[in-house]
């Protein structure tokens, strides 16, 4: 495994039919644009399941170096919350592999959490905590504005498309989505995950928003 084998402080430490997990020293020696090169290791236990790369591994920081708290984007459960699960989805889709995740979700999320621990803030836009960053960030990805349109965007996901096209589309046209070129920007979107995926997560954000 590629990942491991360039990680020499890692180690395979349960491997099962249905789960992989990972534990030890991860390093990173990184630079965003505009800020100083940050070196730094954390103790983390990875842990992912058979339906990666469609399901983002769970992370979790072993020695209590990251507070626990949203200040530093740390879940109730202590797993670290590296960003809203359709974009890091969209990053794996691209490239599909551990080392991908490693390099375009993990590393850049520990960079910035050794700048706030540094510098007490992060070095690149931070999204609001909970819901209202999903929501946040969504409107980015979907290019829509407001969470009913976002929910709108989600529903559409989670529909068959002759069903979808009936509805108002999320843009803000006024028109039904089968009449917007709108819909040709969600075809992306569609390959990501199942109907059902998509119908259980906007449950999920009507519920708690």
């Amino acid at each position: 495994m590629e990942f491991l084998a360039t990680r020499p402080k890692l180690r395979l430490t349960n491997l099962t039919v249905k789960s992989i997990v990972i534990e030890g020293d991860f390093d990173i020696d990184a630079k965003i644009e505009g800020f100083d090169t940050i070196k730094d290791t954390y103790k983390l236990r990875i842990e992912l399941n058979s339906n990666f790369p469609r399901e983002i591994p769970i992370v979790f920081e072993l020695e209590n170096k990251i507070p626990s708290n949203e200040d530093f984007h740390v879940n109730q459960n202590r797993s670290l919350c590296m960003g809203s699960e359709i974009r890091l989805k969209s990053i794996l889709h691209q490239a599909p592999s551990l080392e991908t995740f490693a390099k375009e979700i993990l590393e850049p999320y520990l960079y910035s959490i050794s700048h706030k621990l540094q510098n007490d803030y992060f070095p690149i836009g931070e999204l609001k905590h909970g819901i209202a960053g999903l929501i946040q960030d969504y409107e980015k990805l979907f290019n829509v504005k407001g969470e009913c349109a976002v929910f709108r965007v989600l529903e559409i996901l989670g529909s068959k498309e002759r069903n979808a096209n009936k509805l108002l589309c999320p843009c803000g046209c006024g028109d039904r989505l089968g009449k917007c070129n709108f819909r040709f920007s969600l075809e992306a979107w569609r390959r990501l995950d199942s109907k059902e995926w998509y119908r259980e997560h906007l449950s999920f954000l009507q519920n708690q928003s």
